[in-house]
């Protein structure tokens, strides 16, 4: 009867209405129904683990869980509101007139970094510190949980501020993933063998190393302008390092594969 009324009776008072709908088919009386959804000892978190125990069962042993998290805002302000955060409303918001909502941006962040964090590991990539072709790729991608913590504690804490998550993703995760491509694609497509080399070993090493400059820059601020010029210089050096190591397969013939 309460699922009826919820579908058929929109508004207010919907069992008050449904149960005058229904008449004499409603079992019992009408204070009856009012009361299932008033009593106090109701406790969703355990049908809520009810509810997960049920969908788990019907995953397959191994089998991969996409968890799927949406910031859902939560309109309560206050001092006492844990964790607050501000969120532009892009749906009550004009191009004349902003409105904002408060919402616990920081802990979709947290989690997502933590999930990113443990794929990381289960790639186990301790065991690719052999081959810097390898441990590059696993590198590139330990800037993304990197990125999304730095951007949790600024929505937390307001320390660091964005530009340190900005940085970590563009800078570390594109910039790292981009170099390590083109040293992977350089030697692969021109038939030459796919070890890193010397060369291009040391220019992922300061590429590494020139994001940690960048990313420090933001936390201490007294210290940018060093940093700032550490990291540029990194930035430039590593990409130099890698044209020097690569750039004569690129214009060179590609030789016989019976050659290696």
């Amino acid at each position: 009867l309460l699922t009826a009324a919820a579908i058929l009776c929109r508004g207010r008072h919907a069992v008050t209405r449904m149960t005058s709908l229904i008449g004499e088919l409603a079992d019992g009386d009408v204070s009856d129904y009012h009361r299932v959804l008033s009593r106090a000892p109701w406790k969703y978190n355990l049908m809520t683990k009810a509810l997960a125990a049920a969908v788990l069962k019907l995953v397959p042993f191994g089998g991969a869980v996409t968890v799927v998290i949406d910031d859902t805002t939560a309109q309560h302000k206050g001092k006492r509101v844990f964790g607050k955060d501000c969120h532009r409303d892009a749906v009550a918001s004009s191009h004349n007139q902003a409105r904002y909502v408060y919402g616990h941006r920081w802990i979709v962040l947290a989690v997502v970094a933590v999930l990113n964090f443990g794929r990381l590991a289960r790639w186990r990539p301790l065991a690719t510190l052999s081959e810097p072709l390898l441990w590059v790729l696993h590198l590139g991608y330990l800037w993304v949980p990197t990125g999304l913590a730095l951007a949790s504690l600024a929505a937390l804490l307001g320390w660091p501020n964005d530009i340190a998550a900005l940085h970590a993703l563009a800078m570390g995760v594109m910039g790292t993933m981009i170099l390590a491509v083109m040293g992977r694609v350089a030697k692969g497509h021109t038939g030459r063998p796919l070890t890193a080399g010397p060369l291009l070993t040391v220019a992922y090493v300061i590429l590494g190393l020139s994001v940690l400059a960048r990313i420090a820059a933001v936390i201490f601020p007294d210290y940018s302008d060093v940093l700032l010029n550490t990291a540029a210089l990194g930035w430039c050096l590593a990409f130099a390092l890698f044209l020097v190591s690569c750039g004569p397969y690129l214009v060179a013939r590609r030789p016989p594969a019976k050659s290696f």
